[in-house]
C-alpha cells in the first residue's frame, strides 16, 4: 500500500514537472512575441529583430514529447509559419517589412495557444480593421503594432484566452 502511494506521489511530481516545463516554454514564447509586438508599436525594427531571435529560440524549447495528440497536431500545423515568419522578422531591420509578417505570426501563435490551453495570463487577440490583420497583446488596451504611433489605438479586442 505504501509503495502504491509513493508511486502515485512520484508520478504526480513527474507530471507536474512536465506541465511546468511546457508552461515555461509557452510563457517564453509569448513573452518573446510580446517583446517583438511592442517593438513594432514603438517603431523599433532593431529591437523587434532581437525579440524575433528570442522567439525562434523559444520555438525550439517547446518539447513535442510533452504535448497531447491534439496539441501536437496544432503545433505541427503552425510551427513552420511561426518559424519562417519570425526568421524573416529577425533578419530584417525594416519595421514595414517586419509588420508584413506579423499577421501570419500572430494568427499561428493564437491558434497554437488556444489549442494548448496552458497560458498563465490572459491573451488578448486584437484586430486592426485598416490592415485587416491580427496581433496578440498582454493587455486589453489596444496599441496597434501595424501603425505604431501614427494610429496607436486603432483596433479592437476580438477574443480573449484566459
Amino acid at each position: 500500500m505504501k509503495a502504491i502511494k509513493l508511486f502515485s506521489v512520484l508520478a504526480a511530481l513527474c507530471i507536474g514537472q512536465t506541465v511546468f516545463a511546457q508552461n515555461k516554454a509557452v510563457t517564453d514564447l509569448t513573452t518573446a512575441y510580446y517583446g517583438l509586438k511592442n517593438a513594432l508599436v514603438a517603431d523599433d525594427g532593431k529591437t523587434a529583430a532581437d525579440h524575433a531571435k528570442d522567439f525562434l529560440k523559444s520555438i525550439d524549447a517547446v518539447s513535442k514529447s510533452e504535448l497531447t495528440a491534439d496539441q501536437l497536431k496544432v503545433w505541427d500545423e503552425h510551427k513552420k509559419d511561426l518559424t519562417v515568419t519570425s526568421e524573416i522578422i529577425a533578419k530584417n531591420k525594416s519595421v514595414e517589412k517586419q509588420r508584413e509578417q506579423l499577421n501570419t505570426l500572430s494568427v499561428s501563435l493564437f491558434e497554437t495557444l488556444k489549442a494548448m490551453d496552458i497560458n498563465e495570463d490572459p491573451v488578448y487577440y486584437q484586430y486592426c480593421p485598416m490592415k485587416k490583420a491580427y496581433w496578440l497583446s498582454e493587455e486589453k488596451q489596444v496599441k496597434n503594432p501595424y501603425y505604431g504611433k501614427m494610429m496607436l489605438t486603432c483596433g479592437s479586442v476580438k477574443e480573449t484566452l484566459e
